[in-house]
């Protein structure tokens, strides 16, 4: 570290110590005191207008995660087919990409059983 720097350090750190003490007389100076920690650590700060969740709504989120669909390679011949029935009422017919595949599936499926 050069001269220069050495010296910017002591004045930085006195001016941040006087930002501080300009913050901790207003009335929401803990509130900004935390969103510029969060910054530091970079993570979003912690509002105090919200209710924490519960843990039953992070499980909730986990279980939606985990109940994805599955990929459609993975799919068996009746997941298919209740797949395009979801599709013929949701999306209105079979003109989609995700259709279209279901399809395939389905035409590749029904040649195993057959042959």
């Amino acid at each position: 570290m050069s001269e220069q720097e050495k010296k910017e350090t002591p004045q930085q750190e006195a001016k941040a110590e006087k930002d501080e003490k300009k913050a901790e007389s207003r009335p929401d100076a803990a509130a900004e005191k935390e969103v510029k920690k969060a910054k530091d650590r970079k993570e979003p700060p912690e509002e105090k207008g919200k209710a924490p969740e519960a843990a039953g709504e992070k499980e909730a989120k986990e279980d939606a995660e985990k109940k994805r669909a599955p990929k459609i390679s993975a799919m068996t011949l009746k997941e298919v087919d209740a797949k395009l029935k979801e599709v013929q009422e949701k999306m209105g017919g079979f003109q989609s990409g995700y259709a279209r595949q279901l399809l395939a599936k389905k035409a590749e499926l029904s040649g195993q059983k057959a042959g």
